[in-house]
């Protein structure tokens, strides 16, 4: 076996460096051209390409204008001008297109959004963020939506299109909206597609503030009755306590640029400008650095960033694990950078770009083509870089960066790659079976498997797996610190400074029930992971729920789980924080009948209409009837009736007294009130009384 692994270690070895090689063939190129004519006077601050139109962005400055370049002529389109339409307009800060803007007939089409700063309106109450300080707040930022008239003929604003979204109240006209963003990589069909993302900028008079400390606020624009916008249900698992609904980041300080990862939807990478520098930062959704400080773990790079970043993923670049590329300029030239997207790796130089293409007071903006080709636009100078292989570009290519030149593969060795490649796929699945839960046995023998709770001593127990005996006692005031993990993700922390809540046991079950949805396939891994710290520095880690594809390896059900690390949840937080932590308020639960009950209910229900239908009027009070049958259990004496009359009103009554009982105790059971067992017990009795 020891040996299988070693040829495939040196199979993956191999294809790597040989296909490293065939990458450093690849030289990369870029191509310099005007983006308007020298003629044009006016100001650019920021550029969004078109889609489906590689030569065609709209442009807009902090003056109010948008307008459409055509680059291929260089050209320049006045489309509006945003200070018309605002009373006390003071400047135009981000423009996004909606990801359906090329997309004829679906909602969002042609459709753009722009932000800008305006002095506070009293008007439009309902569209404002809420803020406690709102009162005092002297700006506003605004949120529009717009359409445009696109043909082949010309392009041209709907001014009539013009919608109001959204009002967020601002201490100061430095403070602002600077990016709209809609994510590239939700698809059509993912619940968050069209959703907006929108950056509040920080102050510095308010560090702690939950919008004012840099937040990132979402949204779904589409208006809904007479809101102009709503808040996506999901907002709850990531908004915290004190913030608008809408917040579902905060304390990210000031973020000049917010760039998506592909691998995870939630996440998002952001630079952030500090006093003298700036720096690349990783986030996910949810994550509040006011509460929980950013570590290490959150730092990507410490370089003096001078344009956005992208990700892309391009073999012309050699950047499968450094997919983020930016822009850092030396005293001698501009280097073109890549990234990976975690912790304390080293940027890597992909280029080397001369001043001579790209000046030295550059303000440079990148973007990426339909193509995945990286342009870079020179807002300072109104010109752009393209790369060698970037369709109509008339120039002379201008090669960069000292890359080696080497000779072209031969086919021969695109052969040998393949057959590598086939020969160590073949022996990865021959042997994948055997080390197929090697990691999660792992696992559960170095984490307790489940705990119970001894309440006379105030103890925590914790079981090994198979384990009916405690192997540890913990005392539940010697608690400091509880964290909860679903699939390695942090979902819930307490300790004396963070309480659980309401809120939060609400953003715990939605987040099961979202993994709950998601099917077991052969190597998914499913799990629930709690931590307990110590006030010794002593950690307790239990695994309560593991599942590899179809196979569970833990005990307890994951609707089980859930409903006891909730309960926990809630005892630990009245010990770490008595007289902060708020009264739970339980919701009984509808017990959904199973089949055999169902089938019962249903027989119940015809019998009850067969013997309404056959029922005879009694001679006597039907009320006594079923006093007697559930008291004394003894049919009623009538002298004057013949002995079938009477067996008949015995038998009607008797089934009278089973269907009403009967249904009276599925009625408790489905409002939570009986549990199976005393529902069960509950009915035997009935029946055996009336059956007596």
């Amino acid at each position: 076996m020891i040996d299988i692994k070693i040829i495939i270690k040196y199979l993956i070895i191999s294809v790597g460096l040989l296909l490293a090689s065939f990458a450093k063939a690849n030289t990369l190129e870029f191509t310099q051209k005007p983006l308007l004519s020298s003629d044009f006077r006016g100001e650019i601050s920021t550029v969004v390409l078109l889609p489906h139109h590689p030569h065609q962005f709209i442009s807009f400055s902090t003056f109010g204008d948008v307008g459409l370049i055509k680059q291929s002529a260089s050209t320049y389109q006045p489309l509006l001008n945003a200070k018309h339409f605002s009373d006390d307009f003071q400047r135009l800060t981000a423009l996004a297109l909606h990801p359906n803007f090329a997309q004829e007939e679906k909602i969002g089409y042609a459709t753009f959004y722009s932000a800008h700063i305006e002095s506070a309106s009293l008007t439009n109450r309902s569209m404002k963020l809420t803020v406690d300080e709102d009162k005092h707040m002297p700006f506003e930022a605004v949120i529009f939506e717009w359409q445009l008239s696109l043909s082949s003929d010309s392009t041209a604003i709907l001014t009539d299109s013009r919608r109001e979204v959204l009002r967020v109240p601002l201490p100061d006209s430095s403070v602002s909206i600077p990016l709209l963003s809609f994510n590239p990589y939700i698809k059509s069909w993912q619940k968050g597609y069209g959703q907006l993302f929108a950056v509040i900028s920080a102050e510095k008079h308010y560090p702690n503030h939950p919008l004012f400390s840099g937040a990132l606020l979402r949204i779904n624009p589409q208006k809904f009755g007479l809101r102009q916008y709503t808040v996506p249900p999901d907002n709850i698992l990531f908004s915290s306590n004190d913030s608008p609904s809408e917040v579902v980041s905060t304390g990210l300080g000031n973020v000049l640029d917010l760039t998506w990862l592909k691998e995870d939807e939630n996440q998002f990478v952001f630079v952030e400008q500090l006093k003298k520098t700036t720096q690349l930062r990783k986030a996910t959704l949810g994550d509040n650095f006011l509460l929980q400080p950013a570590t290490d773990e959150h730092l990507l790079q410490q370089d003096i960033i001078f344009s956005n970043s992208i990700y892309l993923k391009n073999p012309q670049l050699s950047n499968e694990h450094f997919p983020l590329i930016f822009l850092e300029k030396t005293s001698d030239n501009w280097l073109l950078k890549a990234s990976a997207i975690t912790a304390n790796i080293s940027s890597n130089p992909i280029a080397t770009i001369d001043f001579s293409l790209l000046n030295a007071n550059a303000k440079p903006q990148l973007l990426i083509n339909s193509a995945k080709q990286i342009i870079i636009v020179d807002l300072a100078n109104k010109s752009l870089l393209a790369t060698n292989n970037t369709s109509d570009v008339s120039e002379s290519p201008v090669q960069t960066t000292p890359l080696e030149e080497q000779k072209e593969p031969s086919n021969s060795l695109y052969f040998i790659v393949i057959l590598l490649v086939i020969a160590g796929a073949i022996v990865a699945v021959l042997f994948r079976q055997d080390d197929k839960y090697k990691n999660a046995k792992k696992l559960l023998r170095s984490h307790y498997a489940t705990f119970t709770i001894d309440k006379e001593k105030a103890e925590l127990l914790l079981f090994k797996r198979h384990e009916k005996t405690a192997s540890a006692r913990i005392a539940i005031n010697n608690i400091m610190k509880n964290e909860l993990y679903l699939n390695g993700e942090l979902i819930s922390t307490i300790d004396k400074n963070s309480p659980f809540s309401n809120k939060a046991e609400a953003r715990i079950d939605q987040t099961f029930k979202e993994e709950k949805r998601h099917k077991m396939v052969d190597n998914k891994v499913r799990k629930v992971v709690m931590i307990i710290h110590l006030q010794n520095q002593e950690t307790k880690q239990l695994c309560l729920y593991l599942r590899e594809g179809n196979q569970r390896l833990t005990k307890a059900r994951f609707e089980q789980v859930q409903q006891q690390v909730i309960d926990w949840c809630w005892l630990i937080s009245h010990q770490l924080c008595k007289g902060t932590t708020e009264k739970r308020v339980i919701k009984p639960k509808p017990v959904e009948p199973t089949q055999k009950q169902r089938v019962t209910h249903t027989s119940i229900r015809s019998a009850s209409a067969q013997a309404n239908k056959q029922k005879t009027t009694p001679t006597h009070d039907s009320s006594q009837h079923t006093e007697k049958a559930m008291t004394n259990h003894k049919a009623p004496k009538h002298q004057d009736a013949k002995p079938a009359q009477k067996v008949t009103a015995k038998n009607e009554d008797n089934d009278e007294v089973l269907i009403n009982s009967l249904n009276k105790l599925l009625e408790l059971k489905s409002q939570g009130f009986l549990s199976e067992e005393e529902f069960n017990r509950s009915k035997a009795r009935i029946i055996d009384k009336l059956s007596s």
